[in-house]
């Protein structure tokens, strides 16, 4: 009969290194709260500008794992950065001292979130690094 063992030492130790590693990342609050505020930058940038109001509108929300950026309110009753934001971004047919007419879409949110990606994928991935880094990996 042959019998054949390996032991591994310091089996125990990366093992609560990856542990770490784990619960970390459920977290990136700090890479989305800079994505966020960039986007935020580009929606601003990016929205049409009539008044102002829509750029004023822009607000971001950002959590562990996202960022949202949104334009406009139901309570504002006004073209720009009021109810009219949805159908500036996408576009339809609108009611209002110009009578019923058109609006072509103008997705900026769209064209800002597309501009925002490089940027966020590079927070995202110094994140990873930082954390394998802190988990002494």
């Amino acid at each position: 009969m042959i019998d054949i063992s390996v032991r591994v030492e310091g089996k125990a130790e990366l093992q609560d290194k990856l542990r770490v590693f784990k619960k970390s990342l459920k977290n990136f609050s700090d890479a989305f709260d800079r994505i966020g505020l960039k986007l935020l930058e580009y929606g601003r940038e990016d929205a049409p500008f009539y008044s102002g109001g829509l750029q004023a509108s822009h607000r971001v929300k950002s959590t562990n794992m996202q960022a949202t950026v949104s334009a406009g309110s139901a309570k504002k009753k006004a073209h720009a950065g009021g109810i009219y934001a949805h159908i500036i971004h996408f576009g339809g047919g609108a009611t209002g001292s110009y009578g019923p007419h058109y609006i072509s879409p103008n997705p900026w949110l769209y064209q800002s979130l597309e501009r925002v990606e490089p940027f966020a994928i590079r927070q995202i991935e110094a994140e990873v690094d930082l954390k394998i880094e802190q988990a002494g990996l």
